[in-house]
């Protein structure tokens, strides 16, 4: 790669990183480590906190859905259901059903998270559900 290839790579990213989105869809899909050898220290520091936050949170939510599984398992679908909508974050309960069914539940937050990073909104309608900013 030249010197040249390499300015306009790093430019690239750089654009790209500016919106939220951009940076929540590298993080979800694992693809940060690629990014941050290209980035200047003052953004690279920036950045990993962001990735950080964001997979923390997966940790816990993750965490949460698991003991109201390990908790309500038993339970009659209908039932199951109705607790869940009472305990759980709305946009958490599909997460839960899929735990039910035998998907972990952190890659349905990963499918959630990568789905808001299709648009800007999206990436910051889900911010309060995972406790970031950019």
């Amino acid at each position: 790669m030249t010197k040249a290839d390499a300015y306009v790579l790093r430019h690239k990213v750089l654009v790209g990183l500016a919106h939220e989105k951009n940076l929540l869809a590298r993080v979800v899909k694992g693809a940060l480590g690629a990014v941050l050898p290209l980035l200047a220290p003052d953004t690279a520091v920036q950045v990993q906190p962001y990735h950080d936050d964001v997979m923390r949170s997966v940790d816990v939510h993750t965490g949460a859905i698991d003991v109201f599984l390990s908790e309500h398992w038993d339970f009659a679908r209908k039932e199951f259901t109705l607790k869940a909508k009472a305990a759980l974050d709305p946009r958490l309960q599909l997460v839960d059903l899929r735990a039910l069914k035998g998907m972990p539940p952190s890659k349905s937050l990963l499918e959630i998270l990568e789905r808001a990073s299709s648009s800007e909104n999206k990436a910051q309608a889900i911010r309060p559900l995972v406790g970031v900013q950019w």
